[in-house]
């Protein structure tokens, strides 16, 4: 099911927190999805007190475009305790909106179950998907 548009916001939001004017940690200039693997194990690390680069760097997945040393470059900043505590507890909320969406998700296919046989009739006209069926 795709990301609604508030859930895409609230991650959004969630991924710049690192880049506050004071911490100067700039995790969006070399990863395209800050809360995928790579970005969330880098966020990870930060939270528990890595502050090394290259350490930092090197919890990136080889997929990345961005090569060790850009993306250990984007990642020297001054990260604070106080930056730790908040974006921890961002991490924490958006985990917490992400297992209520599951549920929710999980909730509606049951209800919907007695219905499938329509729903994929339905799915067969075009321009309709499963959100509109």
């Amino acid at each position: 099911m795709p990301e609604p548009r508030r859930w895409r916001a609230e991650r959004e939001r969630k991924a710049k927190i690192a880049e506050t004017i004071d911490a100067n940690v700039k995790l969006s200039s070399v990863v395209s999805d800050t809360l995928g693997a790579s970005g969330r194990s880098i966020l990870d690390a930060l939270v528990t007190g890595e502050t090394d680069p290259e350490q930092l760097a090197r919890r990136a997945t080889s997929r990345l475009k961005a090569s060790r040393a850009e993306l250990a470059e984007a990642l020297r900043g001054n990260v604070t305790d106080h930056h730790r505590f908040l974006l921890g507890m961002h991490l924490r909320v958006y985990d917490d909106l992400q297992r209520a969406m599951r549920e929710v998700e999980a909730h509606i296919e049951r209800e919907l179950a007695p219905f499938r046989d329509q729903i994929e009739r339905l799915k067969t006209i075009p321009g309709i998907s499963d959100i509109a069926a």
